[in-house]
């Protein structure tokens, strides 16, 4: 656990030497919280096996960025909002550096990276309309949340475990459960009238097939902060 700490916050510090760190979000609160859900996932399996390296910070602060470069696009107003111009830049800004990080350390995750952003993107339009209609069914819910967080935690957690050379299997259900706790993630930050239990007891039983208890209950312990249903 205090390795995976650590890396956390090395990831922190490099996204903020970053000339053009969102300095409109507030600073995450002592990892891990659930705003470094990413990097968490990416780094959770090299913590394990204690062979966290400095290319494996650039990564996870590649995870990192994409993370802020959705909240600040989160910020967006209507459209007669005259700061959107500057939003939509500083979001774009950091998607771009989190490309030029995945291309220079690791190639083969930009394609999959690309496709998982274009699906995170259509998310920031179903979210939009959620917040105006009420007849929506949970299986539009579900489809939602996979593309909010889902598709990303996954690719995170398989990028991690490549890093770590966990075998197919443990990559496997490593990713179910970092799939699930973005579930939980969107559930909690977008309010949405989903049932928490079922994913909270997934999440823990993969955890202790996993021997990654004490982390995860972490990540959890952060989101329980903003929600009450744990």
């Amino acid at each position: 656990m205090k390795t995976l700490i650590e890396s956390l916050e090395k990831t922190e510090s490099y996204c903020q030497e970053i000339p053009y760190y969102p300095t409109s979000l507030k600073r995450p609160a002592p990892p891990p919280c659930s705003e470094e859900i990413l990097p968490f996932l990416f780094l959770l399996p090299l913590a394990q096996k204690q062979t966290v390296t400095e290319r494996s910070i650039r990564l996870a602060a590649g995870f990192q960025l994409i993370h802020l470069s959705r909240a600040i696009h989160e910020t967006i107003q209507p459209q007669t909002c005259p700061e959107n111009r500057a939003i939509v830049l500083e979001g774009d800004l950091l998607s771009s550096l989190a490309y030029k990080i995945m291309i220079e350390e690791d190639p083969e995750q930009l394609a999959d990276a690309a496709d998982i952003m274009a699906q995170s993107s259509e998310a920031w339009f179903l979210y939009r309309d959620f917040r105006k209609k009420r007849n929506y069914k949970d299986e539009d819910y579900w489809k939602f949340l996979q593309k909010d967080y889902g598709l990303l935690c996954r690719r995170a957690a398989k990028a991690g475990a490549k890093e770590a050379q966990w075998t197919e299997e443990k990559t496997e259900i490593f990713c179910d459960m970092a799939e699930h706790l973005a579930y939980i993630y969107s559930i909690v930050k977008r309010n949405l009238p989903l049932n928490l239990g079922e994913e909270i007891a997934l999440v823990r039983k993969k955890a202790e097939e996993l021997q990654t208890v004490e982390e995860i209950e972490s990540m959890l312990s952060s989101l329980s902060a903003v929600d009450s249903s744990f």
